[in-house]
């Protein structure tokens, strides 16, 4: 079978629309049925209509992801195409291409927004086919409904083909983490949807209340529910730690038996981990992120 580039993306999507990064990232991928095919160099090529706003020349690398767009700064509303042209060890030159349109490229200024404001977490694109590891940090303020939420991970594409989910199920996929202020303490109720039979939007996948983890004081009550607060959620591949207003609120606590130092009879200990979120097992290879 013939070896064919494929899989091309820009910061980790597919030919996307209105992104802001002014340093693009660039990935592809090797279809071939052959065995011990590996890059042994590429030349990609980024044009504004026909004009060449960056050519990298010959790079002789087996680096076929991430690679940091290094060109002339990329304008606002703009359609880029863009090439690739793989060499392989063996010298079979491989060509293909695609292409993304940049957003409103805020520099700073609010003036594009007239003076508004973006409202959620710090690192808006995540891709868990390249990083089973992330922080997401985002403010805010429950209002009159009493009710806020972060919402991450829509659209994994593997959750999206049912031959790449482990149950065969297919459709809208999503982690939300909702603060909810109605009472007090607080509680966070954790949603996770298209992942397995069962999930669903309406019932939480795990709740828990909005304090200092192992019966600490409550970080949400009826005297400051109605402020700004910070959920910060470290995802650590297939589980996840949860901070409100930088207090670990939620987290797991695992009994594992091991001998002391120096031999002898194997003793629990407790050990504080992760909330698992992975539906088939802990230590399963699909990162639920």
């Amino acid at each position: 079978m013939a070896i064919k580039l494929k899989n091309l993306l820009t910061e980790f999507l597919p030919a996307p629309l209105g992104i802001d990064s002014i340093s693009p990232r660039f990935s592809w991928q090797y279809e071939s049925q052959d065995f011990g095919v590996s890059q042994a160099s590429y030349h990609i090529s980024v044009r504004k209509g026909d004009t060449i706003v960056w050519d990298s020349g010959t790079v002789l690398s087996d680096e076929s992801s991430g690679i940091i767009y290094d060109g002339e700064a990329l304008k606002p509303c703009t359609r880029y195409d863009w090439d690739v042209t793989a060499v392989t060890k063996s010298g079979e030159a491989l060509h293909a291409g695609s292409h993304f349109e940049t957003g409103l490229m805020d520099d700073g200024s609010h003036d594009i927004w007239e003076g508004a404001e973006w409202i959620g977490a710090q690192e808006n694109t995540l891709a868990s086919r390249a990083k089973g590891i992330f922080r997401i940090t985002a403010e805010l303020r429950t209002g009159k409904s009493g009710k806020g939420s972060v919402i991450f991970g829509a659209n994994d594409p593997r959750l999206l083909d049912y031959t790449k989910n482990d149950y065969l199920i297919s459709g809208e996929n999503y982690i939300q983490y909702e603060l909810d202020t109605t009472s007090s303490p607080a509680t966070v109720n954790i949603y996770r949807v298209g992942y397995a039979p069962g999930d669903t939007a309406e019932k939480p996948f795990a709740s828990f209340e909005a304090k200092a983890f192992e019966g600490g004081d409550p970080i949400i009550t009826s005297e400051n529910a109605s402020d700004f607060h910070t959920i910060t959620i470290d995802v650590t591949g297939n589980s996840a730690y949860t901070y409100i207003d930088g207090i670990l609120a939620d987290s797991e606590i695992k009994t594992m038996r091991r001998p002391p130092m120096g031999g002898g009879e194997p003793e629990e200990h407790k050990m504080v981990t992760a909330r698992q979120r992975n539906p088939t097992a802990e230590n399963n290879t699909p990162t639920y992120a």
